[in-house]
């Protein structure tokens, strides 16, 4: 009756290295794509939250006194709490707000 030792297989280092490096491969381009994705998702998301915020504004909605960015979430000074959207993120809601005021034509 043969062992379990008689019955594995041995590889050489060389087979094993390569194909822990192409596992690794593999696996770094998974986390790439996901990642990707991921980054594709939340500039979506930020549109969306810019749309909508810019939409308020055009109506002449404030969106309050903040702490933080209602678009980013980053913390806001205290000169930029009082609008709630941050500065890096106001830029982009009023090019919003000015596409939306523009008549269409």
């Amino acid at each position: 009756m043969p062992t379990a030792a008689s019955t594995t297989q041995c590889y050489d280092a060389e087979t094993v290295r390569a194909a822990v490096l192409a596992a690794d491969a593999r696996k770094h381009e998974r986390r790439s794509r996901a990642a990707k994705k991921a980054a594709q998702t939340r500039g979506q998301h930020r549109q969306r939250r810019i749309q909508c915020i810019a939409k308020q504004a055009a109506a002449r909605n404030q969106t309050g006194q903040r702490q933080r960015c209602c678009v980013c979430g980053k913390r806001l000074s205290e000169r930029t709490s009082r609008r709630g959207i941050g500065s890096e993120c106001w830029q982009d809601v009023l090019r919003e707000v000015e596409a939306l005021l523009q008549p269409a034509g």
